[in-house]
């Protein structure tokens, strides 16, 4: 959870006080808010799909350990991606035991406003984070993404060469402020940092290959046998849709962990693996 020392945890200042970020191993906390975000939607999905006491007392205990480490990221686009991947995951295992889409819509609703409203209340630093003075970090999100965006126009098909886009992006940089000299990093938006260093084609190679993996963990959660797969596949859905609004405003260059293409080829397995089993 904590990780090496010297890179465990970072100081960022939120109004008028600092607070410390966890980090872990990954680097930086909005990398663990990510490794995060697909475990805990797995981890709330077997919740329902064990059977036995014993199985939800540690799905219980590890649900509890992570959940304290995601708000110790405190990272909003992480945050943002469990609240949205976690409904998608309650709503769905709910209205598999209730059968009733309204009263799962109120239940999800109900425990969201909870949980929100006791980190909100109960946490002074998550609600100065979210609710103070960061000093622009969120505001620089808007212009970044605008420089992507005019970086893609001008370089469509091949963008402007992987690993490059720091560096080349002071060329097609309209923003009032100049946000490519004053912020010289790679946009915080996995997407448009795709197009924008190598191009329309791959991007939308990159997106074929997220909607195959919805197709197969989709069809995996409703045509399983198995009924761990089945709700596993519920709780990578939903991870992988919080994976996709976390990054609209963060990036991590996804072609290269190694941990996405496992997965990747994971699911591909279930589908291969429940189909020759029926």
């Amino acid at each position: 959870m904590f990780g090496e020392a010297e890179r465990s945890y970072f100081e960022m200042r939120t109004g008028a006080e600092y607070v410390s970020r966890v980090a872990g191993t990954l680097g930086h906390p909005n990398k663990l808010a990510v490794f995060l975000n697909l475990l805990l939607q797995l981890n709330i999905a077997l919740l329902f799909g064990v059977r036995t006491a014993r199985q939800r007392l540690w799905l219980w205990l590890t649900l509890g350990i992570m959940g304290i480490a995601m708000v110790l990221t405190y990272s909003r686009g992480g945050w943002l991606g469990l609240i949205f991947g976690g409904g998608v995951t309650l709503f769905w295992c709910l209205y598999r035991i209730i059968g009733k889409r309204t009263l799962a819509m109120i239940a999800v609703g109900t425990i969201s406003a909870m949980i929100f409203l006791s980190l909100v209340i109960g946490i002074p630093s998550v609600r100065k984070r979210l609710f103070e003075n960061d000093y622009g970090t969120a505001a620089l999100r808007v212009p970044m993404s605008l420089v992507a965006a005019n970086t893609i126009v001008h370089n469509p098909l091949l963008g402007v060469g992987l690993n490059n886009y720091t560096a080349e992006s002071k060329r097609y940089d309209i923003s009032d402020s100049g946000v490519s000299y004053t912020f010289p990093r790679p946009v915080h938006n996995e997407f448009l940092l795709i197009g924008a260093e190598q191009g329309v084609i791959a991007l939308i190679l990159f997106l074929s290959i997220l909607a195959q993996m919805f197709i197969y963990l989709f069809w995996v959660a409703n045509h399983s046998p198995s009924r761990y797969l089945s709700y596993a596949a519920i709780g990578f859905f939903s991870g992988w849709l919080g994976w996709c609004l976390h990054h609209q405003f963060e990036y991590e260059y996804v072609f290269f962990p190694e941990f996405t293409w496992v997965l990747f080829g994971m699911f591909q397995a279930m589908v291969v693996w429940i189909d020759s089993d029926s």
